[in-house]
């Protein structure tokens, strides 16, 4: 896949536990909507409007906003990369797509699903909670 690519390399310290993994975690709201947040602050968001599924690709950082503020507000005063999803992909394809995009190339020893990140902006109440191989 094509994705675009920071012009001046990734915008924020990568501040991993293991350099050649990556932890995420995965909210699923009560409208079917999800977010994608990655340990160094990365984040996708994505949701079905009747038609197809349609993902925002964040390029901004969690670790450039304030926790004080509404995120999403400041999250889109960066660059945002939208995909309208063809036919019906699975929401495990999608959520694979967003990881894809928010760590490009993929962490050689994969990811790890890991509910107690960047608690300070998305507290762990509506958590996905399925496995998922990615």
């Amino acid at each position: 896949m094509n994705y675009p690519q920071f012009s001046t390399g990734c915008p924020y310290p990568l501040t991993r536990s293991n350099p050649n993994k990556m932890k995420y975690k995965i909210f699923h709201h009560s409208d079917n909507s999800y977010d994608i947040v990655t340990e160094d602050g990365g984040v996708a968001a994505f949701y079905h409007n009747d038609e197809c599924f349609v993902t925002h690709y964040y390029q901004r950082s969690l670790s450039e906003c304030d926790p004080a503020n509404y995120v999403w507000d400041e999250l889109s005063e960066g660059k945002i990369y939208i995909k309208d999803w063809e036919g019906d992909p699975k929401v495990s394809e999608v959520i694979a797509d967003a990881l894809e995009w928010l760590m490009f190339p993929a962490p050689t020893e994969g990811w790890e699903l890991d509910q107690s990140i960047w608690n300070e902006f998305f507290p762990t109440t509506e958590v996905f909670n399925q496995t998922l191989t990615i």
